[in-house]
C-alpha cells in the first residue's frame, strides 16, 4: 500500500536553494517522458547538484551519494503506484537526454533521496553496469 505523504517536491515549501534545485531538476528535457513513462514525478540533476540535495534535505553534510563515473542522477517517484523499474527507464533517459557519461537512476515512492526501489548506474546508451532492485536480473 502507498501512501501519500506530502505534495510533490516541486508543491512543497522548500527553502530557496532546494527549491532552485529541485525546479533545474524538473526542467530538464527528459522529465515529460520519464513521466509519461510512469514517474509522477522525475527529476534529473548533475551529480554535485545531487550531492548537495542530499546534504539539503538531510539537513547536515552526507557521504557523496553519486560519485564518478556518474555525471548525472535520474530521480523517479510514483506514489499512487509502483514507479517504474530503473531498468526501464535508463533507456528512456539515454534515448531522450543522450547523455555522453555514465548516470544513475533511483525510482521509489517517498521523497527522494529516501528509500529507492531500485538503484542502478548505466552507460551512456542506457546499458545496466551495476544496481539492485526490481527489473535487474538476479543473476548481475
Amino acid at each position: 500500500m502507498l501512501l501519500a505523504l506530502a505534495p510533490l517536491l516541486t508543491s512543497q515549501p522548500l527553502s530557496p536553494e532546494l527549491k532552485k534545485l529541485v525546479k533545474r531538476g524538473h526542467t530538464h528535457r527528459a522529465v515529460g517522458s520519464l513521466e509519461a513513462a510512469g514517474c509522477e514525478l522525475a527529476l534529473v540533476m548533475t551529480r554535485d547538484a545531487y550531492n548537495r540535495f542530499v546534504d539539503l534535505r538531510h539537513e547536515r553534510k552526507m557521504p557523496l551519494q553519486a560519485r564518478r563515473p556518474v555525471e548525472t542522477v535520474v530521480w523517479c517517484q510514483s506514489r499512487t503506484q509502483p514507479p517504474p523499474d530503473c531498468a526501464q527507464l535508463a533507456p528512456i533517459f539515454a534515448r531522450v537526454a543522450r547523455p555522453t557519461q555514465p548516470f544513475h537512476v533511483f525510482s521509489g515512492h517517498v521523497d527522494p533521496p529516501f528509500a529507492p526501489r531500485c538503484s542502478g548506474m548505466h552507460d551512456k546508451d542506457g546499458h545496466y553496469m551495476s544496481g539492485e532492485g526490481p527489473g535487474y536480473g538476479s543473476s548481475r
